[in-house]
């Protein structure tokens, strides 16, 4: 299924060769565990951020986790996906 996506979500790459996006393995647990984390309604987004930040996972255009990414990710089909 295409979802016509030039950039990769936080969670996955741009894989050049074979012409996809693949799970990124090593920021795919943290931003799972944000995910499980979220959906037990236990810690706010604040929260959240603080402890994927102390890990040191970054995005492509900030030097931070926005506590933004996790609802708007929740929203975006190619995550749920």
């Amino acid at each position: 299924m295409a979802f016509g996506l030039a950039w990769a979500p936080l969670g996955y790459i741009n894989d050049k060769n074979a012409r996809c996006i693949a799970v990124d393995k090593e920021k795919a647990k943290y931003i799972k565990r944000a995910f499980e984390m979220y959906a037990t309604g236990e810690y706010p987004l604040a929260q959240i951020r603080k402890i994927i930040n102390s890990l040191r996972l970054e995005t492509r255009k900030a030097k931070c986790f926005p506590s933004q990414i996790i609802s708007t990710c929740s929203k975006t089909r190619f995550i749920m996906a």
